[in-house]
Order: C-alpha cells, then sequence, then structure tokens
C-alpha cells in the first residue's frame, strides 16, 4: 500500500520531494500540493510581456518605439540643402515653417517695441512669410488709400505705385544685407541674414493699422499717423539692435549705427506720407 503511494507521489513530479503518512496523505506545508489551486496569471503574464518584447525587437531591432522609427522629418531633409542650393525651392521651405499662432506672436512683438528681444524670441526659427506679405499689404493699402479719388475716376498712379514698392522691399532686403555684413564681419556677431530680415519685416506691423487711417483725406490726421508709425518701427528695430550690439561694439559706433537706421526710417515714412497723399 505504501509502495503503490510511493510510486504514485513520485509520478507526480509537484510532490516528488514530498513525504507522505501512514494514511498516504502528503505532508507539506506546500500551499499548492494543499489546496490544489494554481493561479497561472502571473506566470502568464509574464509570458505575454516576453512574447511582446520579443515581437517589438524583432520589428524594431533598434530597441526605440514606434513614435521614434520614423525619424526623417521635412525639416531635417531641408537643413541638409546648402547656400548654393539657392535656386531650389526646398531651400526656402525651411524659413516658411510657422503657424499662424507664430506669426500672430510676432506680429505682436513687432507692435510693442518694449515687448522682450525679437533676436531670442525668433532664436532658433527666424521665418520670410510674415517679411513678405506684411510689406506687401503695406505696399498695397498705401497705394489704395492714396488712391481713392483716382480709384473712382479709373485713373491709377501707377508711378506711386512703383515708388512704393521700390522703397520698401530696398529696406527690407538691402538694409538687413548691410546690417548683417556690418554685424558679421566686423563685430563677428554669427546671427544669421534671415534674423534681421524677420526683424525688419515685422517692424512694418504699425503700418498695418496706421496706414489704412490715413485713407482719411486731412493732412492734420495722416502725419500724426505716419509719425506714430514711423516712431514705433524705429523704437522696435532700434531696441532689437542695441540688445545685439550693445556687448559688441563701442559706444560711438552704436550712435552712428541708430542715427543711421533712424534716417532709412524717416525716408520711408516720408514715402509712405507720399503715397497716401492725395
Amino acid at each position: 500500500m505504501r509502495t503503490g503511494n510511493y510510486k504514485k507521489k513520485m509520478s507526480n513530479p509537484f510532490i516528488a520531494t514530498q513525504d507522505t503518512n501512514e494514511s498516504g496523505f502528503v505532508v507539506s506545508d506546500n500551499s499548492f500540493a494543499q489546496s490544489g489551486d494554481i493561479d497561472f496569471s502571473a506566470q502568464q503574464n509574464e509570458q505575454v510581456n516576453f512574447a511582446t518584447q520579443t515581437t517589438n525587437s524583432q520589428i524594431n531591432p533598434s530597441g526605440t518605439g514606434d513614435e521614434e522609427k520614423p525619424n526623417t522629418s521635412n525639416e531635417e531633409e531641408i537643413k541638409e540643402y546648402k547656400w548654393y542650393h539657392f535656386y531650389k525651392s526646398e531651400f526656402y521651405a525651411r524659413w516658411f515653417n510657422v503657424d499662424t499662432m507664430d506669426v500672430l506672436k510676432r506680429m505682436f512683438w513687432g507692435l510693442i517695441p518694449f515687448f522682450g528681444n525679437f533676436f531670442k524670441q525668433t532664436e532658433g526659427n527666424p521665418d520670410l512669410y510674415g517679411p513678405l506679405w506684411i510689406p506687401l499689404t503695406v505696399v498695397f493699402l498705401a497705394f489704395f488709400s492714396g488712391s481713392l479719388s483716382s480709384i473712382i475716376e479709373n485713373a491709377y498712379d501707377y508711378k506711386k505705385l512703383s515708388i512704393i514698392t521700390g522703397t520698401v522691399l530696398l529696406y527690407i532686403i538691402f538694409i538687413p544685407i548691410i546690417l548683417w555684413a556690418v554685424c558679421r564681419f566686423a563685430f563677428k556677431i554669427k546671427n544669421p541674414l534671415v534674423s534681421y530680415i524677420c526683424l525688419f519685416g515685422y517692424s512694418y506691423t504699425i503700418y498695418l493699422i496706421v496706414i489704412p487711417l490715413c485713407a482719411i483725406p486731412f493732412w492734420y490726421i495722416q502725419i500724426p499717423l505716419i509719425i506714430i508709425g514711423f516712431l514705433v518701427m524705429s523704437i522696435t528695430i532700434l531696441k532689437n539692435m542695441f540688445h545685439l550690439l550693445h556687448e559688441n561694439t563701442k559706444i560711438i559706433v552704436l550712435i552712428i549705427t541708430f542715427i543711421v537706421l533712424i534716417i532709412i526710417n524717416l525716408a520711408v515714412a516720408a514715402i509712405l506720407v507720399y503715397s497716401v497723399w492725395p
């Protein structure tokens, strides 16, 4: 009888190392043998986790998640273009990588002269979207405001339009290029050219408000409005240029730069006065 129980016990691998009493019952503190309740949940979870990890490692051997797998974005591809790729449209795409909120915030920074440092705020992602459409919108508004009577008579002054457009483009393109070259080669300031164009372009934001009001055909309203636009635009540019130059240049150079910029802004204001004058 005991021999049979011993054989039966040996045939069961779960109680092979346990002793039996005379009645043939297993004498052990093992809850598994006593209760017979088997909790497979922990083992099944471990097996499922192991299978999942094995599957992920086969799908993505590098060990990274699915979110990091497609690590090739358009921005990274665009950044590979060098300056000699200027004839390609993709070369300029990186400077239009902004959304509506970015443009609105930068317009606000250009409208409020004492709101932070524009170069710091746009560092890493200066754009050409705002500097493109804001000045062109100003040109259209200036031409429209100064030509209300001509529009009624169907006689447009295209000479005035060409003067406004040439002045604005000269201010937006060539002045930032000259300023960038001086800062780059004379003062070793490594800000990109686009950041200067971005500053000068968004500084025109005030004229989006001023120029439509100049459609009121009274000189004592138009002149003060243009002066307000000139002051806000000049303060915005001079304040941000001061942040950029004061640690790298002498005070005399800073003063000369400011005088030149004021004269240029004054010339732009004079052209705008001419454009809105009936």
